[in-house]
């Protein structure tokens, strides 16, 4: 079974729903800190899946070796619940597989939130490496994304802002977890989104003090799909964890009511 978030729009103001797709080392409960109740106060349906064996989903084999395809599977599963094509919104990893999904299935809508770009992992991984060679190098021993939020420090340095209070960051890595090791060499070339496969209309955004992906990647995405990238200044990768979310929030409902 896959956990499922839910918070009923008031006043529901469409039949489109929104689907928010968690990034690596995440589960759904990192969109119930603001982004869902924010979203369902403004009229919108709004839901984010676990993937499985992340949250409070169940595990279904070695996290280790599931492909991307598998995770387009599990949100294939919630969507086509739906009584009309969801808006997806990604973030990181979810963005690369709410891209993927894209590419075969009926959207209204996608935002790419601080998404893995149309070029992958690569960029990502050689900062990384060259930043922390021994890290990257267990990374590739263990087949485990883990070194790269091993310990709160480097959930700081890659996820949060430079300032974010000690306690926050303590309780936000508590909450983190292993990640795809395959689906991490999808994102890294081997499966990489083809944006000329859809037709529905995508919102790229990103935060400018990203630690994972640079706003140049954010831009050559959003170029990819025939729009200007939205940046906000200040903010890391984990947009939503942020004391400012509600920022990128208010950007993304204003994108949303035209859309919907």
């Amino acid at each position: 079974m896959l956990e499922v978030l839910f918070k009923p729009g008031v006043e529901r103001r469409t039949r489109t729903p929104l689907l928010f797709v968690h990034g690596a080392w995440h589960g759904a409960w990192c969109w119930d800190r603001g982004f869902l109740d924010f979203f369902a106060q403004r009229g919108w349906d709004s839901y984010a899946l676990s993937l499985r064996n992340h949250g409070g989903s169940e595990d279904r084999g070695s996290l280790r070796w599931i492909r991307h395809h598998t995770f387009v599977a599990d949100i294939a599963s919630v969507a086509n619940d739906f009584e009309a094509p969801p808006v997806m919104i990604g973030h990181s990893m979810g963005g690369y597989l709410v891209q993927k999904y894209m590419e075969k299935n009926e959207l209204t809508g996608a935002v790419l939130m601080g998404s893995v770009p149309v070029s992958g992992t690569l960029g990502a991984s050689r900062r990384f490496a060259r930043r922390h060679p021994l890290r990257f190098l267990k990374l590739l021993a263990t087949m485990s994304l883990w070194p790269v939020v091993a310990t709160p420090a480097l959930a700081r340095e890659y996820l949060l802002a430079a300032d974010t209070p000690d306690a926050a960051v303590i309780e936000i890595h508590e909450m983190l977890q292993d990640e795809s090791y395959l689906t991490y060499l999808d994102m890294m070339g081997l499966a990489l989104p083809k944006p000329g496969r859809t037709e529905a209309p995508v919102m790229v955004c990103a935060g400018s003090d990203d630690a994972l992906f640079t706003v140049r990647e954010a831009e050559k995405t959003a170029a990819a799909y025939g729009v200007a990238a939205q940046i906000f200044e200040g903010l890391p990768h984990d947009i939503m964890l942020d004391p400012n979310w509600d920022t990128a929030a208010r950007s993304i409902a204003r994108w949303l009511e035209d859309v919907t």
